[in-house]
């Protein structure tokens, strides 16, 4: 029950969030909208955590981790975005590129690899998996689902829905060893560090498979 409540919440912050952020005066750099979006939960998740619980904010991970390997933590990351923007390329998607376009690379860098994972971790593995953890076993999956759930959103900034599915399938898998992260830890920084990684490895992926197409393939057929 107490999962399902907060279920129900979490959605409420996440299309809350959604509607501040078209509030935003014309004009505004694209980029402001995500902004304001993740400013919101991320202030709707801190309001949460002290009002509904767990109320201390180091139960909710606001503290040092402990016994952490951080390159078990970064690697994996890397790991899977760079996995996830190799498997868009290889379906011929253009994946993230109609979010972004309009997107200075400073503000991918701070917006997206920093803004969005602190405040989406604070969310997903600050209060929603901290919250149900004392009434289930399955806080991390549950929380690693909402979590990829959330961005099958992306379907409506106009991404193409079998990179959604590819995205979908990596988020999961993030939020699968953020929520591990977390356990283990007790801290919100290793799963806030997996997140950044997550979103670097994205970039680097990409990279990769750029240089590769532009060397190696082009290189045979010239």
């Amino acid at each position: 029950m107490k999962a399902a409540v907060a279920v129900a919440i979490a959605w409420m912050i996440f299309l809350d969030s959604g509607l501040l952020a078209k509030q935003a005066p014309t004009g505004f750099p694209v980029w402001m909208g995500q902004v304001i979006t993740k400013g919101a939960m991320l202030l709707f998740s801190l309001a949460a955590i002290r009002f509904l619980g767990p109320f201390d904010w180091r139960a909710a991970g606001f503290l040092m981790p402990r016994n952490t390997n951080w390159r078990k933590v970064i690697l994996p990351g890397l790991a899977l975005g760079a996995a996830s923007t190799l498997a868009i390329r290889l379906s011929h998607s253009e994946g993230l590129a109609p979010m972004l376009k309009g997107y200075p690379f400073l503000a991918i860098v701070l917006v997206i690899w920093f803004g969005s994972s602190i405040s989406e971790e604070i969310f997903a593995r600050g209060w929603f998996q901290s919250y149900i953890a004392s009434s289930t076993a399955y806080a991390a999956p549950l929380s690693a689902l909402l979590f990829a759930t959330l961005h099958l959103r992306l379907l409506k900034a106009g991404v193409e829905p079998r990179a959604v599915a590819i995205l979908f399938i990596g988020t999961l898998l993030l939020g699968l060893l953020a929520g591990r992260f977390r356990e283990e830890s007790k801290s919100l920084l290793p799963p806030i560090a997996v997140h950044i990684a997550f979103n670097v490895g994205g970039l680097l992926g990409g990279i990769v498979s750029i240089l590769f197409e532009k060397i190696v393939l082009k290189g045979h057929t010239s």
